[in-house]
């Protein structure tokens, strides 16, 4: 029941009126954790235990500038990205910034800065764990909260979790030939001039008989190359690793659209793992052995 402007009438009014204007202040408050839209960050700044992450946006990819200046995983930034625009508080613990130490936030176990495209900047700093919650604050806010082991464990992550691990960085449309060298097999494919759509087997000799009418199943070397990821990129390889590829299980050549060459290395199974080398890096790529299993084909395998 309700009176209006003092008036001696009394009015009969919905009861979800009585619990909206009934909320208290922490009811009413902004929880989100930090005042971001993930697709409107254009650089951020992560520093955790793993030490200084630094990364820009360039058109539709990441890339680092600290520690190395190399590919983001877009996936990957743009989920940490989406994970702290999303994140929401689990509770306040201090209204002000007082006894920092306490909450270890004088000395913060991990800082995000995001910067927009304005130069807006916003930063989450990450302190003391205290049961399943951390300890944080928005800098730009006087409170002190808490935040969930998820999002504490997305802002744990380093450089190797976060890179580009994609290991061949061209599409399938952009290949127009392909070379597979193994040790019994040489096995040449290149895309028909008056068909691009359709592929040939240039070598060997013998096959290019037997091909006729049919057709070849390029996707069975296209799709596991175009869609090889590392479980680890290696950037500075001891000697023993790059001594794998001295005689590599298989060696892979693609040519692009507009002549350029890539060379794939690949070594023999080393327990469930496998080593690359591309050319132009110096890098090693620890891959999954089931590539050499994917790229185990004889010409007759290409045709049906």
């Amino acid at each position: 029941y309700t009176v209006i402007d003092g008036g001696q009438d009394v009015s009969l009014l919905p009861v979800s009126l009585f619990t909206s204007v009934g909320k208290s202040l922490d009811d009413l408050r902004d929880r989100n954790v930090l005042d971001i839209e993930s697709g409107q960050v254009a650089s951020f700044v992560l520093r955790n235990a793993g030490g200084e992450l630094a990364a820009t946006r360039e058109k539709d990819e990441w890339k680092f500038s600290k520690p190395s200046a190399v590919l983001a995983d877009k996936d990957a930034v743009d989920s940490l990205l989406s994970a702290v625009a999303t994140a929401k508080m689990s509770g306040i613990v201090s209204e002000k910034p007082e006894n920092l130490s306490k909450y270890g936030l004088a000395s913060p176990a991990v800082t995000f800065t995001a910067v927009d495209a304005k130069g807006h900047q916003s930063t989450l700093l990450v302190g003391k764990k205290e049961n399943e919650t951390y300890f944080a604050r928005d800098t730009s806010r006087p409170m002190i909260f808490r935040v969930q082991q998820d999002l504490y464990t997305r802002l744990a992550q380093r450089f190797t979790d976060l890179r580009d691990k994609q290991v061949v960085h061209l599409l399938a449309d952009d290949i127009q030939r392909i070379q597979i060298q193994d040790a019994g097999n040489s096995i040449v494919l290149s895309r028909k001039k008056d068909n691009p759509d359709e592929w040939k087997i240039d070598a060997p000799e013998v096959q290019k008989q037997v091909q006729k009418g049919k057709s070849v199943a390029s996707w069975k070397v296209l799709d596991p190359i175009t869609n090889l990821r590392a479980e680890e990129v290696i950037d500075h390889p001891a000697p023993a690793l790059l001594a794998k590829l001295a005689k590599p299980a298989v060696t892979l050549v693609l040519t692009s659209k507009n002549g350029r060459e890539i060379t794939l290395r690949i070594s023999k199974p080393s327990g469930d793992f496998a080593y690359a080398q591309a050319t132009g890096t110096a890098a090693l790529y620890k891959l999954k052995k089931q590539i050499l299993d994917d790229l185990n084909l004889k010409p007759a395998d290409l045709v049906f």
